[in-house]
């Protein structure tokens, strides 16, 4: 018997509000403190968002939570799915939420003891119209990535195959919405590589681009020899290869984005998407990584690219990249400093690949200074304002993590508040891990050594303005003892260089 349960009350844990520009909602914890959201769907017909989830109950079962919300993140239902309660639905990969027609929607994942991957239809009042498995092979372990559905009404589903061997290869299938399979077709089996498909893209004239990452199998040490890079696969609607694009660079490739199609003013095809620039501390034989975004012709060829980073931290990259009037927006995460761990990172680029500006968010609302952030999903409302979802793992102590799944709206500007912005125009933003202010944390004083002179800005974790200092070259005493105690984001502008960091206030 199908087990689903409708609940209309809010869970909201925590909800702050920073005017009109936005806000960042953290949504219930559940038993185990571990539940997780990984897409947020925005319907433009209804004006409402559909937040997809899991729920993990005290036995560590994995059911769907599918959400509904207004706007103003307000929720109206709230659906726990079970199934026939036998298996676990597990969600792991992007864009999980696929609507149908007017009054469906496809929410897709894989059942986690059994190498299954679902679909459940539902209704736009939250009732489950259908379910359907596919994809179940005992030689070959399947892992669904991705999902599009077509003009007509079919569904183009991606995932991973484990093979027996070691290898990872990726397939791509045609299916009707009820599971039956039209045409199937699966690439990587001559690449010798493992194949790590992470979503397909739609373009004009039922045509479609396969994005993922190859790699060899990695060494103990990653100082020897390896290889890892971006790949995108133009099909044609009958999944037959049209061309085939690799990374065109000599260094390691890591994440890359959501991919934008778009024609430049000469009316050629150009992708515009972030990759990772993967290194290596050889001290530590840990991988690193810097955030770069590019724009490419679609034979693969690099038109314009940025570089972001310092390449010394890991965990800095790019999942989602949208296409807005003037540019792309683009959401992910990034490592600010050795102390504050992963935050959501949020930023413009033009189409020469320019990035207009760059927004990072201290978004929790306890004293822990070890907070992981992953952003999960992002959608761009017509008003031009930003939800993101994503969860937060928080360590209160190394023994004792707790998930909280939050969603999160910004203005067109990337500000909780109106008018903010935590660091300004660069087109190559260094974040610097050195601590340029001293002592960190501090009672009131602070002092900076400078190479040259420039201006200091301090901003509240919601970014507003709080302090404005001309440095001069030399050391500069800084007094902050009539701020607030808390954390402080600094933004130091010293000629064409920016660096950019968070001072706490005891």
């Amino acid at each position: 018997m199908i087990k689903q349960l409708l609940v209309v009350a809010l869970l909201s844990i925590s909800y702050i509000t920073y005017g009109q520009g936005g806000f960042v909602k953290f949504l219930d914890s559940g038993p185990l403190e571990r539940n997780e959201i990984f897409d947020i769907y925005n319907d433009e017909e209804v004006n409402r968002l559909f937040v997809l989830g899991n729920e993990i109950d005290s036995s560590n079962f994995y059911s769907l939570k599918f959400i509904k919300i207004d706007t103003l993140g307000e929720q109206e239902w709230e659906v726990d799915y079970t199934g026939e309660g036998t298996n676990d639905y597990i969600l792991r990969n992007w864009n999980n939420i696929v609507k149908i027609d007017d009054n469906k929607y496809a929410v897709y994942g894989n059942k986690f003891k059994e190498w299954i991957t679902f679909n459940v239809i539902f209704t736009a009042d939250g009732q489950v119209e259908s379910e359907f498995e596919y994809f179940q092979n005992e030689e070959d372990r399947t892992t669904i990535t991705a999902q599009q559905i077509k003009n007509d009404d079919s569904l183009l589903t991606i995932s991973s195959l484990q093979i027996q061997n070691g290898r990872v290869d990726y397939q791509v299938i045609k299916s009707n919405l009820s599971g039956q399979e039209i045409w199937k077709k699966k690439y990587g089996e001559n690449n010798g590589l493992n194949d790590n498909p992470l979503f397909i893209k739609s373009l004009s004239n039922e045509e479609y681009l396969i994005v993922g990452r190859s790699i060899t199998i990695i060494p103990s040490f990653l100082s020897d020899p390896w290889n890892s890079d971006y790949y995108i696969v133009h099909i044609d609607k009958d999944g037959n290869i049209i061309n085939e694009i690799h990374s065109q660079t000599n260094t390691k490739d890591g994440i890359v984005s959501e991919l934008v199609y778009f024609e430049s003013e000469e009316g050629e095809g150009r992708l515009a998407f972030a990759s990772t620039l993967l290194g290596v501390d050889a001290i530590a034989n840990d991988l690193t990584s810097k955030i770069r975004y590019l724009i490419i012709d679609m034979e693969g060829n690099i038109q314009d690219s940025t570089s972001i980073g310092n390449n010394l931290t890991p965990f800095n990259y790019l999942s989602y990249n949208k296409r807005v009037e003037d540019g792309f927006l683009v959401a992910g995460q990034m490592i600010l400093d050795d102390l504050s761990a992963r935050w959501p990172v949020v930023g413009k680029f033009n189409e020469n690949a320019d990035s207009v500006w760059w927004s990072t968010y201290d978004i929790n609302d306890t004293e822990s200074f070890y907070d992981k952030v992953e952003i999960t999903g992002m959608q761009i409302l017509p008003s031009g304002s930003i939800f993101l979802c994503g969860n937060l793992e928080e360590f209160y102590d190394p023994f004792n993590a707790i998930m909280r799944p939050f969603i999160m709206k910004l203005d067109k500007d990337g500000c909780l508040e109106p008018g903010c912005r935590m660091t300004t125009s660069t087109d190559d933003l260094n974040i610097d891990r050195e601590l340029l202010l001293t002592p960190n944390p501090t009672t009131g004083h602070v002092q900076l050594s400078a190479d040259q002179a420039g201006v200091l800005m301090l901003y509240s974790i919601t970014g507003t303005r709080l302090m404005s200092i001309n440095i001069t070259e030399g050391m500069n005493k800084i007094d902050i003892s009539d701020l607030e105690a808390g954390i402080i984001i600094y933004n130091l502008t010293m000629g064409t260089e920016i660096q950019t960091g968070k001072l706490i206030k005891l």
